[in-house]
């Protein structure tokens, strides 16, 4: 009797420990579908520090004269919510959701250089023009080449 009681003891401590190994092993599995899923479908870039107030405005008034501001200046929306920042010293950022690309710029006549910093971002090359509250804005070299509108929204 005390033999099969052993013997049943045993058994069910081997199947206990064969469950909780298989439970074990399933989780890991799991986790593992689960990061490969996050990886490989999560956008990887870093969203960029939001530039300061200071780094997006500078003084207008110099000592001999009001300088006029560009009216490029500013932030302009696009319609799926994609924004750009132009700071009046040159710098500025595309904000798409939650990250910020940022960026140097110039404006040169009717020309827009934008020169990304992270280097998986192209630079692109736009001609633009400003006209009441409407940013247009044409697609050249580094783009897909479409035409966009967008309103100031600051």
């Amino acid at each position: 009797m005390g033999n099969s009681k052993k013997k049943h003891k045993r058994e069910k401590s081997q199947n206990r420990k064969m469950i909780l190994f298989g439970a074990a092993a399933g989780g890991v599995a799991a986790i593992l579908a689960a990061v490969t899923i996050i990886v490989f479908n999560k956008d990887n870039s870093k969203p960029e520090k939001a530039l300061s107030k200071s780094e997006t405005t500078s003084s207008s008034v110099t000592t001999s004269a009001v300088k006029i501001k560009d009216p490029i200046v500013g932030t302009w929306e696009y319609a799926d919510g994609t924004k750009y920042r132009f700071g009046e010293n040159g710098k500025g950022a595309m904000i798409v959701e939650k990250y910020e690309y940022v960026y140097s710029y110039t404006a040169d006549g009717s020309n827009l250089f934008i020169d990304y910093e992270k280097p998986e971002v192209h630079d692109a090359n736009y001609t633009y023009s400003v006209k009441d509250t409407v940013l247009h804005m044409v697609g050249g070299e580094g783009t897909a080449g479409g035409e966009y509108d967008m309103k100031r929204v600051g």
